[in-house]
């Protein structure tokens, strides 16, 4: 019986080994102006990690080269926890967070960080946000009333605030220092899983839009 099942196991290491490896590629970039148009997010960061270790650890990493573009060789065919951080844009953390939380099953088998009960903290400080924007623009459409407006805008303000230091306290400080979102704002990312097939390449283009400031 231990000689079946060691003749078995070894099939199936020899069956995995003889696959042959796939490749990512892509090209990352961003929106310069309207009047440029876009451009190359030149060392703009491709980080992978494998779905199927389970552990913190890159296993596949690449940087853009001047046109934005990237090749990552030699993949062992399987799923991935893609994240990729431009060099060029910025974006509020609490919308790098909603990508995460998207992938939150992906982040929690690789980081042990259980992001599903952010989302309806970060859904919340979004509509703050808008209703900041509101009454501020009725703010500058009723100069005479002014203050009432802009009353209710330092009141959504300040529940903003609020909102955004309790999702801070939520998520463990390692993983917010890893990834730069201790503050308000860092450097935009794009994070998703994606899934290399034997012998093809799987491709990854990334448009990060404008920068936030």
């Amino acid at each position: 019986m231990k000689k079946i099942l060691s003749f078995a196991i070894a099939c199936l290491l020899l069956t995995a080994c003889s696959k042959e490896p796939g490749s990512v590629s892509g090209n990352v970039y961003y929106k310069y102006n309207n009047f440029v148009g876009n451009k190359p997010d030149s060392g703009a960061e491709i980080k992978m990690y494998s779905l199927a270790d389970g552990n913190q650890e890159v296993t596949y990493e690449a940087t853009t080269d001047v046109q934005g573009n990237y090749k990552i060789a030699d993949v062992v065919p399987g799923d991935y926890l893609v994240i990729v951080k431009s060099e060029n844009t910025t974006a509020l953390v609490r919308d790098i967070l909603m990508q995460f939380k998207e992938n939150s099953e992906a982040v929690n088998t690789i980081f042990g960080v259980d992001l599903k009960a952010i989302g309806l903290t970060l859904i919340s400080m979004m509509e703050l946000e808008m209703k900041m924007d509101e009454a501020m623009a009725d703010a500058k459409e009723n100069i005479s009333n002014a203050d009432v407006y802009l009353k209710d805008y330092y009141k959504y303000s300040d529940e903003l605030k609020e909102k955004e230091k309790k999702l801070k306290e939520s998520i463990p400080m390692e993983f917010q220092e890893k990834f730069g979102l201790k503050g308000s704002v860092a450097p935009k990312m794009e994070v998703k899983v994606i899934t290399v097939e034997e012998a093809k390449d799987a491709q990854s283009n990334i448009d990060f839009g404008v920068t936030y400031n």
